[in-house]
């Protein structure tokens, strides 16, 4: 079993909050619904919660929209449309998770497709191990276990954050989505880990394939010019990198029509001249730019829009 986040005190958390509310009818009514129901009607109730949760949102797409048009310097219609899938994905999200905790089967979701396999297997044949590199994504759970399922164990690094809203979620919400990250991250590698940087060295000395996403909130993170704006990047990432000497290849993980995809591109072409301090500054700016080309390349499914 994966340990859980480090939490706070009782205490200083309410006892109920109006966020909880969604998720424990989404967990537990929904969830009921979801281990009796046929398969067909599932997906039927799956768009109708879609549906709900879109028009609950509405007020909080318009600030998606917004920040989507100025950061991406694109039309309002255009902006409308990307934070109305945006939401489409959270509940996508939600619902492949009430399945994976229901067990139940992912239907057309489960399937995969994967662009790029020659980069990770030409990566791989080094020797050094691999890391992966990615921006935060819908996809990224159920397809990094899909991915390990064609023969290519990917030991995800993770934050695991159990939602601490309120003590009633801490306890009603927090028990069950443990159980759904402990079944789709179950060789993951906890970010907060002390030795964390040591098991990731280790997963890579021994030929493995490591995950991170970069976009996060780290010891290690520094803020950088990102899409017209700022984005916390962690430059550990760059590190492991060196310290293993493996390649860093772009990693991305959608949804798509047919259901999960995962693109693979060529190795960053990093510049290991100078001092560690040299190394960091001279390739941050090839890490960032490469996790733009990423956003710009599916904006809606990248999960940060709400947070930066």
């Amino acid at each position: 079993m994966t340990e859980a986040a480090p939490s706070v005190a009782d205490s200083d958390v309410p006892i109920l909050q109006s966020r909880d509310v969604l998720w424990l009818i989404h967990l537990y009514p929904l969830g009921w619904l979801v281990r009796r129901c046929p398969m067909a009607v599932l997906e039927l109730l799956e768009m109708l919660v879609t549906f709900a949760y879109q028009t609950l949102q509405r007020r909080q797409r318009n600030v998606a929209a917004t920040r989507m048009r100025e950061r991406l310097g694109i039309a309002d219609n255009e902006a409308q449309m990307l934070a109305r899938r945006y939401f489409q994905h959270v509940s996508r999200r939600a619902q492949l998770d009430l399945r994976t905790l229901c067990e139940r089967p992912m239907g057309r979701w489960a399937n995969l497709s994967v662009l790029g396999r020659q980069h990770l297997e030409r990566a791989l044949s080094e020797g050094t191990g691999v890391l992966l590199v990615s921006v935060h994504r819908f996809a990224a759970r159920h397809a990094t276990l899909a991915f390990r399922d064609t023969g290519f164990p990917v030991f995800a690094v993770h934050a695991n954050m159990i939602p601490q809203y309120s003590r009633l979620g801490r306890r009603w919400i927090g028990r069950k989505y443990q159980l759904v990250l402990d079944r789709t991250f179950p060789d993951g590698i906890l970010s907060y880990d002390p030795d964390c940087t040591l098991k990731i060295l280790w997963h890579l000395r021994a030929g493995g394939i490591v995950y991170i996403a970069a976009d996060a909130r780290s010891r290690t993170s520094v803020a950088v010019p990102f899409l017209g704006g700022q984005l916390l990047v962690s430059r550990g990432v760059l590190e492991v990198a060196r310290l293993a000497g493996c390649p860093l290849l772009p990693y991305d993980c959608t949804y798509d029509a047919e259901g999960l995809r995962i693109e693979l591109g060529v190795p960053l072409q990093l510049r290991a001249d100078g001092r560690p301090a040299d190394y960091i500054a001279n390739n941050l700016p090839i890490l960032v730019a490469a996790l733009e080309r990423q956003i710009k390349a599916c904006p809606d499914q990248w999960t940060l829009w709400m947070e930066n």
